[in-house]
């Protein structure tokens, strides 16, 4: 349980920087801001599909893990 967290951290580097830089690099990042999104609406929205991206990555390990936990499991009554 306790990789998750570093998992996590290190998801979020990756794609929350990727994301801005990509788009930087193709113009987009002008091109929101020159149109109606103001930098707050770009900020809580890249926020929000990566917490939607971090909340997958970090429910699923431990899902799995006591998916496997009762599987392995004799007696379901304790």
């Amino acid at each position: 349980m306790t990789w998750y967290c570093p998992i996590g951290f290190i998801t979020s580097l990756f794609v929350c920087a990727s994301t801005v830089a990509g788009d930087v690099q193709s113009g987009a990042f002008t091109f929101y801001f020159a149109r109606s999104v103001r930098p707050r609406d770009y900020v809580i929205g890249k926020l929000a599909g990566l917490t939607i991206l971090l909340s997958l990555i970090m429910l699923a390990g431990p899902f799995l893990l006591a998916a496997v936990r009762l599987a392995l499991s004799d007696d379901l009554s304790r």
